[in-house]
């Protein structure tokens, strides 16, 4: 999960694929941080939501800024009492959250 610094950005996209499911296109880093969390806010505060899952396969690469913004995540769905759950966690994201003793973050959502 290891970023090229000599690559092009990569677009900033969180898909919503129906039912309370999205997937984050996307690397997790300083950069796509702000941009993720303005669309989710749009898209998880819907009323017909009780649940967020959030589908991690497409994420290539995180830093700290991503650890961040599933910390971010987590409590805004406590706030507004929804269920958020992460799904298809990329191994070495895997290995970030856990290294930060945040593993019941990805174990339980909320």
């Amino acid at each position: 999960m290891k970023a090229s610094p000599h690559r092009a950005a990569e677009p900033v996209a969180l898909v919503d694929r129906g039912g309370g499911v999205f997937q984050v296109h996307s690397e997790l880093s300083f950069s796509t941080v702000p941009e993720l969390w303005r669309q989710s806010q749009g898209l998880f505060s819907r009323p017909d939501l009780p649940r967020i899952e959030l589908d991690l396969s497409q994420v290539r690469f995180a830093d700290s800024a991503g650890l961040a913004l599933l910390v971010a995540w987590v409590r805004w769905a406590r706030t507004h009492g929804k269920e958020i759950h992460f799904t298809q966690v990329p191994q070495a994201l895997s290995a970030l959250v856990e290294a930060a003793g945040l593993k019941a973050l990805l174990q339980s959502g909320v």
